[in-house]
C-alpha cells in the first residue's frame, strides 16, 4: 500500500513558504502532477493499493479525486485524515464524509487520526502549525 500522494487539495495555494510543488501545480495544475506520480509508482508496482490521501474533507478534495478519476489516475483507495484538533468531529460528520466519497465505490482508508485528550485548539485557528498550547 502506497500514500502516493499526500494533501493534495492545498498544493496550488499553499504560501506558507515559496516550494516547488506549488509552483509546479500553479503551472500545470493538480491533475498532470498527480497522474505522472501515479502512473510512475502503478509501473513500479503494478499490484500495489495506490492512496491519493487528504485532510481536506471539503467539496474541493471530492472535485480533485473525481477529476483524477476521469483523466485516468490509477487511485486504488481514498484516504481521509481526520485531524480532530479543534474537536471530536462526531457520527454525523463521519457518516456525510463516508456518503461524500462513496459515490466513487473506492475504498476508503482513516490514514491519520487525531483525537486531542488536553486542551481543544480555538476554532478561529485554521492551520494547525499556528497553535501551542500555553504552558
Amino acid at each position: 500500500m502506497w500514500d502516493v500522494f499526500n494533501e493534495a487539495v492545498i498544493m496550488p495555494v499553499y504560501d506558507r513558504y515559496d516550494n516547488a510543488i506549488t509552483r509546479i501545480c500553479k503551472e500545470l495544475g493538480r491533475v498532470k502532477p498527480i497522474k505522472e506520480v501515479f502512473d510512475a509508482a502503478h509501473a513500479a508496482n503494478p499490484e500495489a493499493i495506490l492512496l491519493i490521501n487528504d485532510f481536506n474533507l471539503s467539496e474541493s478534495y471530492r472535485i480533485l479525486i473525481d477529476g483524477c478519476l476521469n483523466a485516468g489516475v490509477p487511485i486504488s483507495a481514498i484516504g481521509i485524515q481526520t485531524h480532530q484538533h479543534q474537536g471530536y468531529m462526531g457520527r454525523e460528520k463521519l457518516e456525510d464524509v463516508l456518503e461524500r466519497y462513496s459515490v466513487f465505490g473506492l475504498p476508503m482508508h482513516f490514514t491519520e487520526n487525531t483525537l486531542v485528550s488536553g486542551e481543544i485548539m480555538p476554532p478561529h485557528i485554521v492551520d494547525l502549525n499556528d497553535y501551542q498550547v500555553e504552558t
